[in-house]
This record gives structure tokens, C-alpha cells and sequence, in this order.
């Protein structure tokens, strides 16, 4: 019971996670686009973001600040956040800071990818929404709606009408 209940917050969390990553994506592509470095870029936006992600990525700065690697630390960010488009997302700014290759264009492809899950995901959702309500339809109206259409004609053969 108790770990049912915290898979499904933990399921929460990374959806919620989801949602806001595509943000945090576009933000972050704006400020590298502009001319900030990768660092300034986070900085900026942290400042202005909230959520789950944001505060992980305020506390790996938070961290750099007092002389831990970057690399390292945003590494912490997809191991308390364990989702495969924020591990990618991770990955994605590791490398550019190894090998030092342009972030901006990996990163705004990734927000096109993460929106693209986040629509498929509530594609999904709104089937299984639209299945569950079939059923108080089937169970419940229906059979109304048939009673009420029989009950007349039962009522007059009740009479001796015909």
C-alpha cells in the first residue's frame, strides 16, 4: 500500500518533471542564443523558473558556486530526477561541455522531442478518460433510457389495450 503510494507520487513527480522540462529547454536555448555561456545560461534560468527541475538544477549551481564540477554536478540533476528526457537532457549539456560543441540546436530538438511525448502521453490519457466514461453510459444511462422507452408500451400491455 505505502509503496504503491509512493510510486505514484514518484510517477507525479516525473510527469510533473515532464511538463516543465520543454520550458526550462526553451529558456535555456534563448539565453545560449543570445551570447550567455552555459553557466550564465543556467543561472538566468533558475532565477526565473520554479518546479522540480529548477531546484535541482539551483541547488547543482548552488554546488558549482562552492567549487564542485559542473559536469558532475548536473549529473545529480538526473539522478534525483529519474526520467529518460531529463537523463538525455543531462547528457546532452555533459557533452557540451566535454567536447564543446554547440548546445542551442541540441537543445531545441529536444523540446520539440520532449513535446512530442507529453502530447502522445495525453493522447493516451484522454483514450483511457474517454473509455472509463463509457462506462457509467453503458451501465447506467443506457439502461434508463431503455426502460424508459419500454415502460410505456409494458404499461399499456399491462391495461389490455391491445
Amino acid at each position: 500500500m505505502i509503496q504503491n503510494l509512493f510510486r505514484h507520487r514518484t510517477s507525479s513527480t516525473l510527469d510533473r518533471a515532464l511538463f516543465e522540462l520543454p520550458e526550462i529547454i526553451d529558456l535555456l536555448v534563448v539565453t545560449l542564443k543570445a551570447g550567455e555561456g552555459i553557466f550564465r545560461s543556467f543561472e538566468t534560468v533558475t532565477s526565473r523558473s520554479d518546479g522540480a527541475i529548477a531546484k535541482q538544477l539551483a541547488q547543482a549551481l548552488r554546488a558549482v558556486q562552492f567549487g564542485a564540477a559542473f559536469g558532475s554536478e548536473i549529473h545529480e540533476v538526473s539522478r534525483a530526477i529519474p526520467h529518460p528526457q531529463v537523463s538525455e537532457f543531462v547528457n546532452k549539456v555533459s557533452l557540451a561541455l566535454d567536447r564543446g560543441t554547440p548546445l542551442a540546436q541540441m537543445l531545441s530538438e529536444q523540446g520539440m522531442s520532449v513535446r512530442e511525448e507529453i502530447k502522445s502521453k495525453l493522447l493516451k490519457q484522454a483514450g483511457r478518460n474517454e473509455t472509463r466514461m463509457l462506462i457509467p453510459l453503458v451501465f447506467l444511462i443506457l439502461p434508463i433510457t431503455v426502460l424508459f422507452a419500454i415502460y410505456p408500451s409494458l404499461e399499456l400491455l399491462n391495461f389490455g389495450f391491445i
